[in-house]
């Protein structure tokens, strides 16, 4: 039977193993798929709740599925509570009366952010924005790489149990398929 302890054909343990590095990277990498689907529940538990997820928002159809796997709606309030937490998902401006999204945005330096989050929160008090921003959380990678690292000595690579695993199954299927 497969081992997490140790490796199945060399009989060391990934703690010993030069690979452990990029196990660690892999599972980290694995993990982050996880946050997507996170945000695509929240915005569906969204829908059902509160009726409208994009409502007085300009974008195309693209963009807007987009959203619904990078981002989610908060109050704005807690967002001008928790600036250094958030990355706004909307432009700070109308464009034909409706709100702009800007997805994948570059702001080079702090004082660019910092201006960018400002017009936000002008433009909210000016009754811009209704009580909700589209934001995506501003999770640094070592988040993942620290969980990734326990994951890696607790259970080892993420990667090849999932490839395991999915061969297993294919040769389970064909084999239940070829002895009918």
């Amino acid at each position: 039977p497969f081992s997490f302890q140790k490796l199945p054909i060399i009989g060391a343990s990934p703690l010993q193993s030069f690979s452990m590095p990029l196990t660690i990277l892999a599972n980290a990498a694995i993990l982050t798929l996880i946050l997507p689907i996170a945000f695509l529940a929240k915005n569906i538990l969204w829908k059902v709740r509160h009726k409208e997820l994009f409502e007085g928002i300009q974008s195309s159809t693209f963009k807007k599925m987009l959203m619904l796997f990078t981002g989610y709606k908060i109050e704005i309030l807690e967002f001008i509570k928790k600036l250094n937490f958030y990355h706004p998902l909307e432009y700070p401006r109308k464009l034909n009366g409706k709100r702009e999204v800007k997805l994948f945005q570059r702001l080079v330096d702090d004082e660019e952010f910092l201006k960018f989050k400002n017009e936000i929160i002008n433009n909210y008090r000016n009754k811009m924005y209704d009580e909700y921003i589209w934001v995506t959380p501003l999770l640094p990678f070592m988040v993942y790489l620290t969980i990734s690292t326990i994951i890696s000595i607790v259970i080892g690579d993420l990667a090849t149990i999932i490839a395991i695993t999915i061969i297993s199954s294919i040769i389970n299927l064909e084999f239940k398929l070829n002895s009918l």
